[in-house]
């Protein structure tokens, strides 16, 4: 939904990632850093935006 979102321009790219940083912590706070990782990068090759704070990986990792 956050892509599709963003490829829309519905919010601003800082609020929808945001919300996508969410998302990926409550995964890692879950134990899947395998899906987390892929939606990362998933995130970053179509939207160009890196994650500044990588905790969001290793939470609970």
């Amino acid at each position: 939904m956050a892509e599709i979102d963003w490829l829309e321009g519905k919010e601003s790219i800082n609020s929808i990632h945001s919300k996508v940083e969410k998302i990926l912590i409550t995964l890692s706070e879950l134990r899947y850093p395998e899906i987390v990782e892929d939606l990362k990068e998933d995130w970053m090759k179509r939207t160009g935006k890196s994650w500044i704070n990588q905790e969001v990986s290793t939470v609970n990792v």
